[in-house]
């Protein structure tokens, strides 16, 4: 119980945040316990998954349903008017669904994702330059916190700091062998499409992407598009491309023993605001 206290206070398992054996043994001084702690932490993310897999399930009934009934289908009101008269329920009580609170990250994410519906959208995937890859490793550096940084001070400098921004940082690939250092994420527009180039200038020079070219059939370094629904649960949905992100979160990587997941406030308290309405949480109490 000692080590769990311990290694609780430096992460909570409603963060992804695996730990290695011995990074737990350096913060610790202890041998057992980290196999627990990864344990609760995709407990936690599992159960969560099934909370969203069921309000999308919910979601994408209630779209099928305004649309059999000639009624106007707007992205977010099926996400957060479940008691509207349409013959189709919310079978899980809100009363019954986490509070903010208690929320993982990923459950965040995934909330965060469905917001863009509403907000001009985009989801993106970007590659770290691979000489500042080389460069970073070799001093030791952590690649989220520098990535954090640097795309922050982009976006201050470029006077798009209003813009919502959530990525996961990643170094493997969908079968979990090593890649390179790449961001899966997205970003609000709220209607103001001149922004988006300006959002991409950002992202490619916090990476300096661009500046290397690693062969001649290189793809590109940074590859954006608006994020929407079909209304199809298990197909180009919000909240497949936000699990797609997050598939290596959970798995340890010595580059990446840290954080992964990073949302900015403007993400964080929209999707705060959105899961007050699913809950139907008076305000202040989410």
């Amino acid at each position: 119980m000692g080590d769990s206290n311990k290694i609780g206070r430096y992460c909570s398992p409603l963060k992804m945040m695996p730990i290695s054996a011995a990074e737990y043994l350096a913060r610790t001084g202890q041998k057992r316990g980290v196999r627990e702690h990864n344990q609760r932490m995709r407990a936690v993310t599992q159960a969560q998954h099934a909370y969203i897999e069921h309000i999308i399930h919910a979601a994408a009934d209630r779209v099928a349903g305004r649309i059999a009934l000639g009624l106007p289908v707007d992205p977010l009101t099926v996400w957060n008017d479940f008691d509207a008269p349409t013959g189709i329920t919310f079978q899980t009580a809100q009363r019954e669904l986490p509070k903010w609170r208690e929320l993982s990250e990923y459950m965040k994410l995934q909330i965060g994702a469905v917001c863009t519906l509403g907000a001009e959208g985009h989801s993106f995937t970007a590659r770290l330059n691979p000489k500042l890859e080389s460069s970073w490793e070799a001093h030791g550096y952590d690649f989220y916190e520098l990535i954090k940084r640097n795309i922050a001070k982009q976006f201050r400098e470029s006077g798009i700091n209003d813009v919502g921004i959530a990525y996961v940082v990643e170094g493997k690939t969908k079968k979990g062998t090593r890649s390179a250092i790449h961001l899966h994420g997205f970003f609000f527009l709220d209607h103001a499409p001149q922004t988006l180039s300006s959002v991409q200038s950002a992202i490619e020079a916090a990476l300096q992407v661009g500046l290397c070219r690693v062969g001649p059939r290189r793809g590109r370094d940074v590859k954006i598009g608006p994020m929407y629904d079909t209304g199809l649960v298990y197909r180009k949905s919000p909240g497949r491309w936000a699990a797609y992100s997050v598939k290596n979160a959970a798995k340890p990587d010595n580059r990446l023993p840290n954080r992964r997941i990073y949302m900015n406030r403007r993400v964080v308290q929209t999707a705060k605001a959105m899961w007050g309405l699913i809950t139907e949480a008076p305000f202040g109490q989410e």
